[in-house]
């Protein structure tokens, strides 16, 4: 494993996990919304 692959595979595990940060901001947000618009309603 040459230095190249290294950092190739270091930039691709960083790039999955801010892929895995959004995917979870977005799904707490749209939770957050869902309970809020019941809350305003009930």
């Amino acid at each position: 494993m040459n230095i190249a692959t290294k950092d190739f595979v270091k930039k691709e595990i960083v790039d999955a996990k801010n892929d895995m940060i959004k995917w979870f901001v977005g799904v707490f947000f749209a939770l957050a919304m869902m309970i809020i618009g019941l809350y305003i309603k009930g």
